[in-house]
């Protein structure tokens, strides 16, 4: 049984056409496959362009065909004397790398999906329609739209770095990010906050001391497993952590200074350190974490995941308890560390009390003016 129909010509020159049999698009229709054959070189070039269910059209197989004449007959448009991505990835790498704790992560990421696809390309050549193409490509592989974000955050993060450094002047494409359904609606009150760090103590002093950090503070678990005691300065009262955003200081607040003091007695070099003398690992501390809110009644009867408790909802805590107390968005992103306010944003949702007084505060204020 055939699964593919032969190529059929489209009313477009140069541009066919296939059906399959056994795949289907998203709205229940045969897929189909575009492809372009295109004269150049003295001979015919014949090349996939993609399926409709990558989100390919036959308008983006007549912009392609078009695109590849035209870096044929004026290859002095197209040609190599402006800085490539690879390249302007040599610089980043040397210059701003080594700030990142999850730099490996970042590496792997640029090796496996952004340098097959734009590292030979010069930056100006990356448009806007070429980024789209390439998130529906990593979708096309059944990546999650959590994982696709990142790596276009990732090449985000790039090109805008390069433009910071004057590396770069061209223009940016525009980064149009896939909506991500994972935000956690969870967060604890002050006094569940207060229950369950006590709980914590009796439990297992690493995570008590650990989860301490994250609700007082707002760290991610992975910079307070890779907190070391050069990083702590207990007289100015700062922590200073490599995050997502790179190097920042955090205020170290009054209530988990005696802590820091106690760790700093027993610990040599890093605050946190299994029986083995190892840093702890971001998965096998989550897991822990996990398998102690397992056998408690946190997530009894929730089915949503957006409100079962984690770990990370001590730093989602954090911003929303900051949030009720009347603490503007802004201050709250620099301290959160966020890299842009989308992120903080989710935290105006928690806070209406916080909203109502303020606007009272404000007509209060009006009001004294006005009988003066």
């Amino acid at each position: 049984t055939p699964v593919q129909g032969k190529r059929a010509k489209t009313k477009y020159t140069g541009v066919y056409v296939r059906d399959s049999f056994s795949r289907l698009c998203p709205d229940g229709k045969p897929d189909k496959c575009y492809d372009i054959v295109w004269y150049g070189k003295g001979k015919y070039h014949r090349e996939k362009v993609g399926w409709r269910s990558e989100g390919y059209t036959e308008a983006d197989a007549v912009r392609i065909r078009s695109e590849k004449i035209k870096a044929y007959r004026h290859p002095e448009l197209f040609s190599s004397s402006g800085m490539t991505l690879d390249e302007g990835w040599k610089i980043y790498c040397a210059r701003w790398l080594p700030n990142l704790k999850e730099a490996q992560n970042f590496i792997a990421r640029y090796q496996k999906h952004i340098q097959p696809q734009f590292g030979a390309w010069r930056l100006e050549n990356i448009k806007t329609y070429h980024v789209e193409e390439f998130k529906q490509l990593l979708f096309s592989k059944n990546l999650s739209p959590a994982r696709v974000k990142l790596i276009l955050c990732d090449l985000r993060r790039i090109m805008r770095k390069l433009v910071e450094w004057e590396k770069y002047s061209g223009p940016l494409p525009k980064f149009r990010m896939p909506k991500v359904e994972n935000e956690r609606l969870r967060y604890f009150s002050v006094q569940e906050t207060k229950d369950y760090i006590l709980e914590l103590m009796l439990y297992d002093c690493d995570m008590y001391y650990i989860a301490k950090i994250e609700h007082y503070t707002g760290l991610r678990l992975n910079d307070i497993l890779s907190l070391r005691k050069i990083d702590i300065d207990i007289e100015k009262g700062i922590i200073y952590t490599d995050g997502k955003a790179g190097r920042r200081e955090i205020y170290i607040p009054n209530g988990i200074k005696n802590d820091l003091l106690h760790l700093f007695k027993i610990r040599d070099n890093y605050l946190f350190l299994n029986k083995n003398g190892e840093k702890y690992t971001s998965k096998y501390m989550s897991n822990k974490f996990g398998r102690y809110i397992a056998s408690t009644n946190l997530n009894n009867g929730v089915t949503d995941k957006k409100y079962k408790y984690v770990f990370h909802c001590g730093r989602h805590s954090f911003g929303s308890i900051l949030a009720e107390q009347g603490v503007s968005l802004y201050i709250i992103q620099q301290l959160m560390g966020h890299e842009d306010s989308h992120s903080t944003e989710r935290y105006a949702k928690v806070s209406p009390n916080a909203k109502r007084e303020t606007i009272n505060k404000y007509s209060d204020y009006l009001d004294q003016k006005d009988s003066k």
